[in-house]
Parts: structure tokens; C-alpha cells; sequence
């Protein structure tokens, strides 16, 4: 178990005590003093002022520059793409002018140098006056002036954000030295984003204010909470859960008793066949008690709350959609009239993108509500713990059950040599196409002829056919057991769907042999329409069929969670199967495995090289809460000999062009997979420069198109409103601009529906869709790393949003984005079959190793366009820390201002 949390002022891998000693970490460390002083840095002191203008450019021209500013240092020029092409050709450029000039009455200023802090191409410094040399120091004289010029030149000029900042080194008559700071801010646009204004942030409604002991009476909701309290966080651990299981300053001898007794019960500190039970009670009482303290961070005050059915309210949620806060249907919402005694609870009906519908409100306040539309509302959330009761169940069920012995399969158990198996004759195969292909035929027969001396695992890399392999095997067990009763889970609802659709669509199961189990709190249009005649739906509403009654059937599909309504409801199925089982934290597939008993059989198929459960507590990670059942198992040697009794690694990937599959198969998957889909590899999108269409031009010295193109989009993140998400509106134009040339090629068709659109924030999905719907490409879809896992596109577009290298720790911290989290990385790149376009800042890209080979790959291919990046080397970064060690961040004036 690790205990790393990372080095607070960048993103690294290395191991904390030799990386605060490495190249690296001196670099970032540079660069996060040069942030924490440049507020300082860049006033004018000492009688010195610093003077910044454009040189040679019309700024009154409305088709050239949309807008002129200067701001704390920085100086903005936002210009017109084609005007800036223009400008580039007529002027060699675009030029600031710094002139320092002297204003005090009596006494000189030694300038001792100018300089670009970073070194770049696009940037030019010239001493166009020609009085500094390096060995020169120039007197100014009081009311002097000495001016400089840089010049900003870039030969293919793109939608980007480019910056420099400019140091200036001074010294006083006393012999102080000082440095003033100016920054150059170009900002090119394009058309779409030229008119349009981005709404300047308001306040957020997040509080974290805490108020439920200033309640007196409580209004109780007016439908069913769905929780039980059986398996609660016990008084004598809340505390100890809440500070982390570590000893704190305010510690008392009663709490550290309580305090060494729970670290005796997780000792070793990961989880064991002896400790299982106590452990994964333990863990997820940390991560419940981490959910419940961020629940609280989104408590809010004085919002307003909407009635839009006689007894239904609607309340704006920002974030909602990225899961900050995360709220499920049934999860408990706490109201009162802002600052009032009386509280009143309601349960989530429906969680929308930006909103949640509440119910069972009491009438008293919808009415006031009603007529007082204005009415301030303080507003709390209650973690719904239905979960965790049947996390908590399943766990206790697991160990009554003995099913923890079957989950720790003896180390020795590996040198059991490899059985000789019965063979499936090729005419009995319902897909003819498994019976050719040797991973898949391998997991079907083992599935129905091995002997079950441990879970058996499909490890199915993207595009293997890892779910069409489980069905094959479920319909030959259905076939070849008479009787058998067969439980088919997964962690969410459209992975269920995808099982039963492909089940049903297979023709060789009726009403009465497979049966599509949803809890009723489902959205019944959510449902696809082949698998409402499965569905446990009668007569307008859910039914909830008893254990007894889902033994009549062979193959029952649900989720893992919903399972657990059946741990004492006399459900025994003989095989249970678990997709996308990579997902699942393992208690959570101890939900159904809990309803095995001994002789049933467990078959976990998914990829632990893809995006896996998700924990709300860091101290639950650190005890491996957020590793799933499949990926603990894969660390056994059982598993890591390959012994094709207990596991079988799908190696055909039947989705991607070779060049697409390159590089994940080298980084995650040991060069196993090949890939083997022919319409891939002779679609002619694989041999388009897409990018070449919407410059107009040919790309120098391409040789031959590449199905993969990186394009650098050098533009600042933004947020827009409430929301805690951010946007990249020059990437999102550089999307609008790539669907364009793809949707208007001539060399082949392309339809929007076969355009999948990959971004890490939700904002990001929401501004490109609304610049796609202007321009009537309506049919492209758009979505998070999330919702494209376990999905394919003919074209993949990505565009990573994130532009500022602090905001990594931001990321880091919600676990968002895509650096330095090789597992969205992975899905993210694996979704495209033909053509994967890449859109974002190589300069923060590059600080993941993972993104770094992509680019390098892409670059090689002369497949990468726009600003070249910076090339961080070591000799590089050594001239950054030089030029800013010449920097005075802390001068005689510093005080004065900060």
C-alpha cells in the first residue's frame, strides 16, 4: 500500500524523497516562485515606469484587433487569425515597443540588462538603439527614456494564446538591485469566437455552511427514504474514521485506544483472507465518512428553487454534471426558509446535467415557494447510503458464504500445470466468428469445461470483443446445463443494457428465460426500447420480483448494487458473470458474489488498463478501496503466469488502424494485441491530412498522412458562471473547425454520427455542442472520458482543455482531466477506429510521459501542427532557472508592493 500523496508544487512520479532533490522539481520550484512574486514584480518603483506599445499597428481597426488592454503587467493584443497572417506578412511581425524611462528629478538608474525569460522561437528581443551590450551598464539620467523591441513571429499562425514575459534588471545610485516584469499577451481568434462575450463568473452558492442543530422541527418527506442504518459508522470510530485513521494533536486516551484496535484489525494494511470482513467494513466507513464531508463542502444558502409541477421543485446545481456534488435518485435534500428553525426534507426524483427535481416536500413550503418565487432557500444534502448498506451486507455474506477462500487462491495453486480441456465443436458455436478466433474460443470452453478452483477472468483489452465472448459463453451454459440459473451484473445500468440487448438480439433466449431487472427509481424512457420486453416493468410501473420467483428464469441481468435487495431473498444462481468487473470497487462486486454459495462459479471480464472504481476518500485509496476485485486478482502469480484455467487475455482488437492501437498496446498492453479490422485499415480517412483542409495549403515535407494528428493550441483555460469546470474556447473552435473539413471532404464520406467528440470537463462538452449546434452538426456527439468507455467512433476528436501547468494539482486533487492519469488517457485514445485527432497545449501535455510519446509519435510522423512546444530537455531547463535566478523576486521595495 502506498502512502504517496505527491509533491505539492508540480505533478511527478518519482518517489518524494529523491524527487525534491531532481532537475525537475528545482525547475517547477522556480517557476512556482516566479508565480508567487510576479504580482510584485511587475509595479513600477523607484521613479521608474515602464511603458508598453504596439509598434506599426492600427488598434482603432475593428476588422483587426477586437481588443487592446493592459492589466497588472500584462499587455494584451486580441487579433483577427487571417488579419494576423496579414499583419505577419506585411510587418515581419508584431512588435511591442518597452520603453523605461527615469522620472525622478535628481538622481540616476543604472539599467544592467533586458531579458526574455524563457527562451522561444516565436519571440524576438532587439536592442534596435544599440547602446546595451552584454558587459553594458546604461546610466538613464532623471527624465531619460531607453526603449527595446520584441517582436512576435509565427510563420503558421493558429487559434492560441501566446505569452512572454520580459525582465528588466535595475539598480538605484545605492547600488539596490530590482527587477520590473512586463508580459507580451497575444491573443489570436478565430471567426466564431470573435463576437462572442463569456459570462464573467458570479458567486458560488456553495457555503459549506453547517446548520442542521439550529433546526427545531423537521418536516419529514412525504415518500419512502431508501436507506436502512444497519451497518452505520459505530460512535467510538466516527472520529478516528474522520481524521483519517491517524493519530491527530487533540487525541484523547479513549479515542487512541479505539484508534490502535482499528489499526489492528487493518493490519498488514491491505486486505487479506483474515481480515477481509473487519478491513472492507473499515474502508468503507472512510469513504463514507469522505463522502459525506464533501457532501457538506456543497451546502448552499440563499438560492432559489423552482416549482414546475404541483408537487415537484427543480434546484440549479453547478458542477452536477462532473459529480461535485455527486447525487443519485434517492439521495435525501435538507430545506428551510434562509436562516429559519424549520427544516423541511425532500428525496431526489431525477438528477439532470445542471439541475435535481426534488419530491415529497411538504406542501406548507412548496406553497410559499409558489408564491414567493424569489424566496432565499439554504439548502443541504444528505448522502444517500443505500450503497453502503449492501456493500456492507455483501461483505458479511461473502465470509458467511466461505466465498473468501475462493477470492484468495493459494499462491501454490500456480504451479498447477495447465489442464487438458474439452474442445466445443466448431458447429455448436451460436457466433461463428469465436470459433476462429483462439482468446475468445480459449474463454468460452474454459468458462464451460474447467474446474472452479478460482475466479476465472476475461481480460479484455479495448476492441477485443470481451462482451460478445461472455455471451457466447452464457448462451452455451444456458444450452448445455439444464436448470442452470445464470446472474449477469455490471456496475452501472448501460453496461447491463448492452448484455441484455446483445443477449436478446442472439434470438436463443424468450420473455421467460432472460429477465432485465431495473430498481424503480429508473427513468423508464432511459430504458432502450429491445430491452423494455425484458424488462421487470408491468402495467406503467416497476415490479419487484422476489429471489424465488427470478429462479423460474436462466439468465437474470442487473446491476451490482441492485443485486444486494436479494442477499436474503433465497437468490442462488449457479454462475454469476460480472462485465466492465475493472469498474467495481470490490465490495461493490461483493454485492452478488455474496449470493453465491459453494460450487457456483465467478467469471469477471473487463481491464483494469481502463477507468476503475472511483473512491471519495484519499485515505480509502491509500487502503485500496479503489482497487477492483479483477485487479487484485491479476496480481496473484495464478494470474500473472497466465494459466489459461483461471484467466484468458483477448488479444484481437477488431476496432482500430494499427497506428491508432500503437501506442496503448505499447504502453499498457505488452504489444499483445494486434490489431485485425480490415475496414480500418483501408479507410481512406487513415490517409487524409484532415488538418491540411482548413489551412488550405499542404503541410511541408509531409511524406505521407498519418491517421493520428496532434494539434498545438497554446490558449488560457476558462470557467464560465458558477460552474467549478472549465472550458478552452479556442480549442473548442479548433473542433468546430476539424468536424468542418471532415464533414466536407471530398476523398471520402463522413457522416456526423461517426464523429465522437472526447473532453475531460463537462463545460468543455457543453461549449463545443453549442458552437457544433450554430453550425447544425447536431448529430456529432460530445461527452466526458466516461461516457465513451466501452464505446467506438470512426473518428475520435479529443481536446484536453488544460493550458496552465498549476492547475495539474487542481486536477490531481478532483481527479479530473487527463495528465497524469494514464487509465482516461488509455479510454480516451482506444475509443478511435480510423482517425484520432488530438487538440490541445503540448507545454502541459508534455509533463505526462504517456502524452509526451504521443506527441513525439506525432511529430516524427510530421503529423503535428501548430507552435512547436517547448522542448523541456535538461539543458533547457537549466536556461530558465538561469535567466530567473537573474530575477530580484524580493527587492528593498518588496513590502511596499506586494
Amino acid at each position: 500500500m502506498s502512502s504517496r500523496s505527491g509533491c505539492d508544487i508540480c505533478v511527478c512520479k518519482e518517489d518524494l524523497p529523491n524527487h525534491k532533490g531532481s532537475l525537475q522539481h528545482r525547475f517547477n520550484f522556480a517557476l512556482f516562485e516566479w508565480t508567487k512574486y510576479r504580482r510584485a514584480i511587475v509595479k513600477n518603483r523607484n521613479g521608474i515606469e515602464i511603458e508598453v506599445k504596439l509598434h506599426n499597428i492600427e488598434t482603432n481597426r475593428n476588422d483587426l484587433v477586437y481588443k487592446f488592454e493592459e492589466k497588472k503587467g500584462r499587455h494584451g493584443m486580441t487579433v483577427l487569425e487571417q488579419r494576423a497572417r496579414d499583419e505577419m506578412v506585411q510587418n515581419n511581425g508584431i512588435s511591442y515597443i518597452f520603453t523605461v524611462l527615469n522620472k525622478q528629478r535628481s538622481k540616476s538608474i543604472f539599467l544592467m540588462g533586458t531579458m526574455l525569460l524563457h527562451p522561444n522561437n516565436n519571440f524576438k528581443l532587439e536592442d534596435f538603439e544599440g547602446k546595451m551590450t552584454e558587459n553594458t551598464i546604461l546610466q538613464l539620467e532623471p527624465n531619460a527614456s531607453y526603449s527595446f523591441k520584441v517582436t512576435f513571429n509565427l510563420n503558421r499562425v493558429k487559434v492560441s494564446t501566446f505569452a512572454m514575459p520580459v525582465a528588466i534588471h535595475l539598480q538605484t545610485e545605492r547600488l539596490e538591485n530590482f527587477t520590473i516584469s512586463r508580459e507580451m499577451l497575444i491573443n489570436i481568434i478565430g471567426a466564431l469566437e470573435f463576437n462572442q462575450e463569456v459570462t464573467v463568473a458570479s458567486k458560488s452558492p456553495f457555503t459549506s455552511a453547517l446548520w442542521h442543530q439550529e433546526i427545531s422541527e423537521w418536516n419529514e418527506p412525504l415518500v419512502r427514504i431508501p436507506f436502512q442504518n444497519t451497518f452505520t459508522i459505530p460512535p467510538k470510530y466516527d472520529k478516528i474514521v474522520k481524521m483519517g485513521i491517524t493519530r491527530y494533536q487533540s487525541i484523547t486516551p479513549e479515542e487512541d485506544i479505539s484508534l490502535r484496535h482499528v489499526e489492528h484489525l487493518l493490519h498488514p494494511g491491505y486486505v487479506t483472507q483474515h481480515n477481509y470482513k473487519d478491513f472492507f467494513h473499515i474502508a468503507l466507513w472512510v469513504d463514507e465518512k469522505g463522502a459525506e464531508l464533501m457532501l457538506q463542502r456543497y451546502n448552499m444558502e440563499n438560492v432559489n428553487i423552482t416549482v414546475i409541477q404541483k408537487t415537484l421543485l427543480e434546484l440549479e446545481v453547478p458542477g452536477l454534471a462532473e459529480k461535485r456534488p455527486s447525487l443519485i435518485r434517492g439521495d435525501v435534500v435538507n430545506l428551510r426558509l434562509h436562516g429559519d428553525h424549520i427544516g423541511y426534507k425532500g428525496v431526489i426524483s431525477r438528477v439532470n446535467n445542471l439541475s435535481i427535481y426534488i419530491q415529497g416536500v411538504d406542501e406548507l413550503l412548496i406553497e410559499y415557494i409558489r408564491s414567493n418565487p424569489d424566496a432565499e432557500i439554504d439548502v443541504s444534502f444528505k448522502l444517500g447510503r443505500l450503497p453502503y448498506e449492501r456493500m456492507h451486507n455483501g461483505v458479511d455474506h461473502c465470509v458467511s458464504s466461505g466465498m473468501t477462500n475462493y477470492l484468495f487462491p493459494d499462491n501454490i495453486i500456480s504451479n498447477v500445470g495447465i489442464l487438458a480441456g474439452r474442445r466445443l465443436p466448431d458447429t455448436e458455436f451460436f457466433n461463428p466468428a469465436i470459433r476462429g478466433n483462439p482468446e475468445q474460443r480459449s474463454a468460452v470452453e474454459s468458462i464451460l469445461f474447467r474446474s472452479n478452483f478460482a475466479p476465472y477472468i476475461v481480460f479484455g483489452p479495448p476492441g477485443t470483443g470481451k462482451t460478445i465472448t461472455i455471451v457466447e459463453a452464457i448462451l452455451q451454459l444456458v444450452k448445455k446445463i439444464p436448470g442452470v440459473v445464470i446472474l449477469v451484473c455490471a456496475p452501472a445500468n448501460a453496461a447491463c443494457d448492452m448484455l441484455a440487448s446483445k443477449l436478446i438480439q442472439s434470438k436463443r433466449l424468450t420473455e421467460k428465460e432472460l429477465i432485465r431487472v431495473h430498481t424503480d427509481t429508473r427513468e423508464w424512457d432511459t430504458v432502450p426500447e429491445d430491452v423494455k420486453g425484458y424488462s421487470n416493468y408491468v402495467d406503467g410501473e416497476y415490479i419487484k420480483p422476489r429471489g424465488f420467483e427470478l429462479m423460474k428464469y436462466r439468465v437474470i441481468v442487473t446491476t451490482l448494487i441492485l443485486s444486494g435487495r436479494y442477499q436474503n431473498d433465497r437468490l442462488k444462481p449457479n454462475y454469476l458473470f460480472i462485465d466492465e468487473a475493472a469498474q467495481a470497487m470490490e465490495p461493490e462486486a461483493g454485492v452478488a458474489i455474496g449470493l453465491l454459495s459453494a460450487g457456483s462459479q465467478l467469471i469477471l471480464a473487463g481491464d483494469p488498463k481502463q477507468l476503475g472504481p472511483i473512491c471519495t476518500s484519499k485515505v480509502a485509496e491509500k487502503l485500496g478501496l479503489n482497487i477492483s476485485l479483477l485487479e487484485r486478482l491479476m496480481k496473484f502469480p495464478l494470474y500473472v503466469s497466465n494459466n489459461v484455467n483461471v484467466i484468458t487475455t483477448l488479444k484481437l482488437n477488431f476496432r482500430a488502424h494499427p497506428e491508432v492501437l500503437q501506442i496503448p498496446n505499447e504502453l499498457f498492453y505488452e504489444n499483445q494485441l494486434k490489431a485485425v479490422s480490415r475496414n480500418a485499415l483501408l479507410d481512406p480517412i487513415a490517409r487524409i491530412c484532415v488538418h491540411d483542409k482548413f489551412i488550405h495549403k499542404k503541410a511541408k515535407n509531409l511524406t505521407e498522412p498519418s491517421c493520428l494528428e496532434f494539434v498545438a493550441v497554446f490558449a488560457k483555460e476558462m470557467r464560465q458562471g458558477r460552474s467549478p469546470s472549465y472550458f478552452n474556447p479556442k480549442e473548442a473552435e479548433m473542433v468546430v473547425k476539424y468536424v468542418s473539413a471532415l464533414l466536407n471532404l471530398e476523398e471520402t464520406k463522413v457522416l456526423q454520427s461517426e464523429i465522437g467528440i472526447v473532453t475531460p470537463y463537462i463545460r468543455q462538452v457543453y461549449r463545443v455542442k453549442e458552437l457544433l449546434a450554430k453550425n447544425n452538426y447536431t448529430d456529432v456527439e460530445v461527452g466526458t472520458t466516461e461516457v465513451f468507455q466501452g464505446r467506438e467512433k470512426r473518428i475520435i476528436i479529443i481536446t484536453t482543455v488544460r493550458a496552465q501547468y498549476d492547475l495539474l494539482l487542481y486536477d490531481r486533487k478532483y481527479k479530473l482531466g487527463f495528465v497524469s492519469n494514464e487509465k482516461r488517457f488509455n479510454v480516451a485514445l482506444t475509443r478511435a477506429m480510423s482517425k484520432l485527432i488530438i487538440i490541445g497545449c503540448p507545454n502541459v501535455l508534455q509533463y505526462d510521459d504517456n502524452w509526451l510519446k504521443f506527441i513525439q509519435d506525432c511529430e516524427a510522423k510530421q503529423s503535428y501542427f501548430g507552435s512547436r512546444r517547448d522542448v523541456r530537455h535538461d539543458n533547457l531547463k537549466q536556461d530558465v532557472m538561469k535567466r530567473l535566478n537573474n530575477v530580484y523576486m524580493r527587492d528593498q521595495q518588496y513590502k511596499k508592493v506586494q
